[in-house]
């Protein structure tokens, strides 16, 4: 045990931590996560980091898993290089060359920090949350932007109630617990977020923008989500604005939380056929990963958030890491 504690500490102390905001097209790649073969983001962001920085491999870890087809703007990441000086500012110009043109990264710095227990900085464990935007489209075909529609959903045929959609967004506000909000992957165990926390989430803000000619963005802002659980939120608020399901059936998904969480199939009712039908997740190329929030030291407190202010920290996930 001591020889794999002063190891573990020699590996550490010849390398050196950075970060960095990343933001994508998702529409290429089979999510965030690495799967050796499929082209995702963290695959293609360390294939760059090791040809740039000439070594066999570099790990990448980021703060959340996008689904395939999901898009960033401001995904937040971290990675470990050799001991050698590499200026954060050449960094980001040489994988700027590396990188295709649907994947950039930016604010390279960096992060030395360590916490009270001497745990270095952790794009995961060190940020306070994160928030998401749907958008979408509501009426007539002939009135949509046919060049939006890679990153805008086209969510229903005629205008929705945004009123109504805005009551229910308020219900989801605050410390709640999700389970019907949330997907299992198909074939797999529970997603780490369900093991380790189980189903409870805080929501800080949920938002229904009108954006002008039938354009409606979806704005969400949380410590945290479950599987699919922001496009199953989105899902469920067009229900409401097309008037397929009501406030009260959202409202009775919050507070009759089932035993296990949904399969992949987005057809499935709630278990023993109570209440309403669980929501369809609305499709990935709507949303966006906008931000993920810290504070300072980290960017110099430019991306921290007024309502989160406490990290997420290293025992809110299993000891699992969700990027392996």
């Amino acid at each position: 045990m001591l020889l794999t504690a002063v190891g573990a500490a020699i590996a550490a102390a010849a390398t050196a931590r950075y970060r960095a905001r990343v933001s994508y097209d998702g529409g290429a790649y089979a999510g965030m996560q690495y799967q050796p073969t499929r082209p995702t983001v963290q695959g293609t962001l360390q294939r760059a980091l090791a040809r740039r920085c000439q070594m066999p491999a570099v790990r990448v870890v980021a703060a959340g898993r996008t689904d395939a087809g999901v898009h960033a703007r401001g995904q937040a990441v971290h990675f470990d290089l050799d001991s050698g000086t590499y200026d954060p500012a050449d960094l980001e110009r040489s994988l700027g060359a590396l990188l295709p043109p649907d994947l950039a990264v930016s604010h390279v710095e960096r992060a030395g920090e360590v916490d009270g227990a001497g745990r270095s900085w952790h794009a995961i464990f060190w940020a306070t949350g994160k928030r998401y935007s749907y958008r979408l489209y509501a009426g007539p075909p002939g009135g949509r932007d046919p060049t939006t529609r890679l990153y805008r959903h086209h969510a229903h045929s005629s205008p929705l109630d945004l009123d109504a959609m805005r009551t229910t967004a308020a219900a989801l506000v605050g410390e709640r617990d999700f389970r019907a909000f949330a997907n299992k992957p198909r074939g797999s165990a529970p997603p780490y977020e369900a093991s380790a926390l189980g189903t409870v989430r805080t929501v800080a803000e949920a938002a229904v923008v009108d954006e002008g000619g039938g354009c409606v963005r979806l704005d969400f802002v949380l410590k945290g989500a479950l599987y699919k659980m922001v496009r199953n939120f989105a899902g469920a608020l067009v229900d409401v604005g097309a008037g397929r399901r009501s406030g009260d059936d959202v409202a009775a998904l919050l507070a009759t939380p089932q035993q296990s969480l949904r399969s992949s199939g987005s057809g499935a009712r709630l278990a023993g056929g109570v209440g309403a039908g669980w929501p369809k997740p609305a499709p990935a190329h709507g949303l966006t990963l906008e931000s993920v929030y810290y504070g300072a030291p980290a960017w110099g407190g430019a991306h921290a958030h007024p309502l989160l202010s406490e990290p997420i920290g290293f025992g809110a996930v299993s000891t699992r890491d969700p990027l392996s």
